[in-house]
């Protein structure tokens, strides 16, 4: 039987398909928060934020902000 190894974070994937992090930052954005507005949240870099917003564009398969919050509300992850 395989061991769990102690003090490995794991990626918790969400039924979007999204990790939390980049289903917040897709929420963030869907209530009109700028990249700048996500990082001082977030406590992270704005370098970062585009780096989460990027793999959530390509992950959804969108080419925009607007494209990824719309699907966020079709498919019933975003509120």
């Amino acid at each position: 039987m395989a061991k769990a190894r102690v003090g490995v974070k794991t990626k918790k994937i969400k039924p979007s398909g999204l990790t939390q992090k980049q289903e917040d930052i897709l929420q963030m954005l869907a209530d009109g928060y700028s990249t700048k507005d996500i990082a001082a949240k977030t406590f992270r870099a704005e370098c970062t934020i585009c780096t989460h917003i990027t793999n959530v564009f390509n992950y959804l398969r969108v080419n925009s902000r607007i494209e990824a919050v719309v699907y966020g509300f079709r498919k019933g992850f975003l509120k």
